[in-house]
């Protein structure tokens, strides 16, 4: 659900700033990012999934993988909407 709001939120901007940059020949196309991101979330969601089902150190795992896809929200946001890329970077 959150990809989709960031997705929808950069949807104007991102598909442009792609097109602008200069990629090398093994870049993956355009059309390939709509088909893979929303598989690498499921994979991301079905591995949180598996480490809280064990129960062992869920706090931690918990931290972890909401402090990454905060951040990964977060990036979109900032590269795409607000285009202050050299934070980004950091």
């Amino acid at each position: 659900m959150g990809g989709n709001i960031i997705g929808k939120i950069t949807a104007k901007e991102a598909p442009k700033d792609y097109g602008k940059f200069e990629k090398p020949a093994y870049s993956p196309p355009r059309y390939a990012f709509p088909i893979v991101w929303p598989i690498l979330y499921l994979c991301m969601g079905i591995a949180y999934n598996l480490v809280k089902s064990k129960g062992t150190n869920t706090k931690a795992a918990t931290a972890t993988h909401d402090t990454q896809l905060s951040l990964n929200f977060l990036w979109s946001l900032l590269y795409f909407k607000k285009k202050v890329r050299g934070i980004v970077l950091i």
